[in-house]
Formats: structure tokens, C-alpha cells, sequence
């Protein structure tokens, strides 16, 4: 079923998206501006809360998996 998350902190185009651990994991990407992403973003499905990551290097419109519970 689809249920409603809270938005995104920043906001995020041509990203990829994968799950691992209780977490949505937002990769890469366009952030505001037109600029590349510099970070990742996490959201914890327990908690309900987002929270920023060290992300790939700036990139858009990439593939993201997920493997043993590594992103």
C-alpha cells in the first residue's frame, strides 16, 4: 500500500533510490539551483525522521541498489 512520508529536507530531481535496513535511501541527483547533489538522503521508516548522508559523487539520473543491507 502507499502511505504518505514527510517531504524531503531539500529538495531532489533525478536522484536514485534504494532500500536497505528500515531506511529509503534518496542518492545523487539535482538539488536547488540546477547544482548536483554533494549528499545523500536517509529516511528511517521507525522513526520517521530524515537525516543527511555523505553521498556519491555529484551525479544525476544513476542507478541505486541495494545489497546485504548495504546501499
Amino acid at each position: 500500500t502507499w502511505r504518505r512520508l514527510a517531504r524531503l529536507p531539500f529538495p531532489r530531481a533525478a536522484a536514485g533510490v534504494a532500500f536497505a535496513n528500515g531506511k529509503i535511501v534518496v542518492a545523487g541527483g539535482v538539488a536547488q539551483a540546477g547544482r548536483l547533489a554533494k549528499n545523500a538522503l536517509a529516511y528511517d521508516l521507525k522513526t520517521r525522521r530524515w537525516s543527511v548522508l555523505p553521498g556519491p559523487g555529484p551525479r544525476e539520473h544513476l542507478g541505486v541498489t541495494s545489497l546485504a543491507g548495504t546501499v
